[in-house]
């Protein structure tokens, strides 16, 4: 069996990976880093921002959550 796997480059990459492919990509933002706008400083290495017309469920936090941390990503707050 082969498994193949390419680079999470995009928001829609991103998406397609937690299975969220019904969240219109006009209105998520990725950040990659976070800077905080007024100081400059890197609030974080990686940031998601989806509407709050599409929460996502516990399992699709769990996928976020487990995706981020195969990339040695570590959620904050």
């Amino acid at each position: 069996m082969k498994y193949r796997f390419n680079e999470i480059k995009s928001a829609e990459d991103l998406l397609k990976a937690i299975g969220r492919e019904d969240i219109p990509l006009n209105k998520v933002v990725l950040r990659q880093p976070a800077v905080d706008r007024e100081t400059g400083d890197v609030l974080a290495d990686f940031e998601l921002e989806i509407p709050d017309d599409y929460p996502l469920t516990p399992t699709d936090e769990d996928k976020l959550d487990a995706l981020m941390t195969s990339k040695d990503y570590m959620r904050e707050g």
